[in-house]
Formats: C-alpha cells, sequence, structure tokens
C-alpha cells in the first residue's frame, strides 16, 4: 500500500461528508454537506463516549501538535480526510481564531495514494470500533447501516473486521433502528441541552432491550408497542441507567404490584418500583457457590456502591486488581455469547 507521512495544508484538505458523527445532524437541519458547514457541526458535535473536542482541544496544546496523524485520501488536488475529521476541526478552527501563528497551519497526515473504496470504508472500522477512537454506539450503528444500505460491505464483512458476534452487530443496528423509529420522534425542538432533541447516548438502553429476557419481557406484558413505551419511559426518566435499570424490566414486569405501580404511575422510576418487591430473605443463606450469576451480579454492584475510589486505590489491596481481572474476563466472554 504506497502511503506517505508530511505535513499539510489545512486548506487543502476536506472534512469527511459521511462522517457518523455529523451525517445526522446535516439531515436533521437540512444543511447543505459543504467543507465550512461540516467542519461548524463538527465543532458542536458531542464526542461520542469519549472526551469532547475540548478536552482534545487542550491535550493537542499541551502537546504541542497532534500525536497521531490524521488519515488522507487524494481526491483531485485535494484531499479527504478519511479519520481525523475532530482533529481536523480543530486545526481549522484555531487557524481561523490565529492566522498569524503557523503551528495551526499545517497539520500531519498519513495520505493514502491509491486506497479504494473497500479499503478506506475498512480503515474507518478499524480506527473507530476496534481502535482507540471509537466512535459512539449512535454512531457505529448510523454508520454500519449506510454501508449495508449502500452495499459498501455485506453483513459477514463488518462482523470479520470488528469481531464479535453476529447477533451484537445485529443487536447494535435493531437499536439504532429502534432509537430513530421509536425515540428520536418524541422530540421535536432543535436543542439538546433544553430537551429538545434526543441525546444519542441513550442508544445504549434500546441495546440492552434487545437481550432476550429484556425483549421477552417487554412483550409479554405491554399490549401495544412495546417499542414505544421503551422509548417513553426513558423520554419520561423512568429508566436511568442502561445497565442496572434495563435489565431489572423483567423483575418490575413479572411482579403484580411492581408491574401496576410501574405502569400506571409515569413519576415512578423502575428502581423505586424494584422496591415495592418483597425481598427474598432465602437469599442471604445461599452459599457464595451455589448463588446464580444474577444474585452474584446484585451483590457485586451493592458492594461496589459501598466501596470508596480511596479504598480501592490503596497499594495494600488486591480488589481493585481483582476488579480489572473480572473486567477482562467479562468482556472477553461477553465478546463471545449469542445474546439472542
Amino acid at each position: 500500500m504506497n502511503r506517505e507521512l508530511k505535513e499539510l495544508d489545512i486548506d487543502l484538505i476536506d472534512p469527511d461528508p459521511e462522517n457518523p458523527r455529523i451525517i445526522e445532524s446535516l439531515k436533521t437541519f437540512n444543511i447543505e454537506p459543504n467543507r465550512e458547514n461540516i467542519l461548524n457541526v463538527l465543532r458542536n458535535a458531542p464526542g461520542g463516549d469519549g472526551p469532547g473536542i475540548s478536552e482534545l482541544e487542550k491535550s493537542i496544546i499541551a502537546t504541542e501538535g497532534i500525536l497521531d496523524p490524521i488519515i488522507l485520501r487524494p481526491e483531485g488536488d485535494r484531499y479527504l480526510c478519511i479519520e481525523g475529521n475532530t482533529r481536523l476541526a480543530i486545526y481549522n478552527k484555531n487557524h481561523e481564531r490565529y492566522p498569524d501563528i503557523p503551528f495551526w497551519k499545517k497539520i500531519p497526515a498519513v495520505i493514502y495514494k491509491d486506497i479504494d473504496d473497500p479499503m478506506l470504508e475498512m480503515i474507518r472500522l478499524g480506527a473507530h470500533f476496534v481502535g482507540k477512537k471509537e466512535w459512539s454506539l449512535y454512531a457505529k450503528g448510523a454508520y454500519i447501516s449506510n454501508m449495508i444500505k449502500n452495499n459498501a460491505k455485506t453483513f459477514p464483512e463488518i462482523v470479520e473486521v470488528i469481531g464479535g458476534t453476529p447477533s451484537k452487530l445485529e443487536s447494535l443496528l435493531q437499536a439504532y433502528d429502534d432509537f430513530n423509529e421509536y425515540f428520536a420522534p418524541l422530540f421535536t425542538g432543535t436543542n439538546e441541552a433544553e430537551g429538545g432533541r434526543p441525546n444519542e447516548k441513550e442508544m445504549s438502553k434500546f441495546v440492552n432491550a434487545n437481550t432476550g429476557s429484556v425483549s421477552a419481557a417487554l412483550e409479554t406484558f405491554i399490549d401495544e408497542n412495546p417499542k414505544l413505551q421503551f422509548a417513553k419511559w426513558i423520554k419520561q426518566g423512568k429508566i436511568e441507567s442502561a445497565a442496572d435499570d434495563v435489565r431489572k424490566i423483567p423483575t418490575v414486569l413479572n411482579n403484580d404490584v411492581s408491574r401496576e405501580a410501574f405502569l400506571s404511575d409515569k413519576n415512578l422510576k423502575i428502581k423505586d418500583a424494584l422496591k415495592l418487591i418483597p425481598r427474598d430473605t432465602s437469599s442471604g443463606s445461599v452459599k457464595l457457590s451455589d448463588a446464580n450469576i444474577s444474585l452474584l451480579a446484585d451483590q457485586l454492584k451493592l458492594k461496589i456502591g459501598d466501596t470508596t475510589i480511596e479504598e480501592l486505590n490503596k497499594e495494600d489491596s488486591e480488589d481493585l486488581d481483582s476488579l480489572l481481572m473480572l473486567n477482562l474476563d467479562l468482556n472477553q466472554f461477553l465478546d463471545h455469547i449469542d445474546t439472542d
């Protein structure tokens, strides 16, 4: 593969109009996808699950430049930014602000001179799905959905690049579709900070709702359009945690008392509905080796909640190492489990 590392004038570089961090904003507000508009949207786009643009900008200033060059593809006498659009937006903003400072005029870049469209997609997937600059779940869903619709990559090809199981990718795509079909239409404004636009980070709740037990409980106990009702719960603030609250939906819906209260009171959060369920006093006598995974997970969460960061950071504490190893083991296990 023919590639070259060099510092390039930022005025010669165009941001990627297919960047999933901004493509939905361009469509929502009917913004023309030209260079200026894309860079402006990128400046205001959330950083996904990682640091926002302000933290990244501070890091670039502190290190006097970017540590990872952006990736470009030549297009005539200009260049398309395949990876590193946010960094390009930061350089462009500061060059406009400080035109006499040469530092912001040129940006380190790797130029792939003979890259074709399939390889371009592979680079994007590798950088933002399994690399250290991961997109948010919503951005991932948007990108994969567009790739499949445009026949850029087949489903098996995408799974091969990003790893994991086909069911995890299917769950991500389903969650992306559910978010846009049921959740996004509940909002009519344009300002996310004032509650007028859907928060894309809420998509993680839709991902978890696709697991077998949660999906089955919703289908069983919600008579009409379970996914729309689930979306309304999120908007009403009844579901706060993607991990804990969504996982407890079957528990709440399977109990007559908590189900009736949760479904009839639009202000009752699921964590409060849980308190209406009589506690199983027999669980306290279960031996650790005999406890099921659900009970172990609940007890571990309670224990962690009672532990301070200072306690975990003690030099003689083995707890932090144990948690880190457990996290590694769980991630490896969940990456290969079928969640259907």
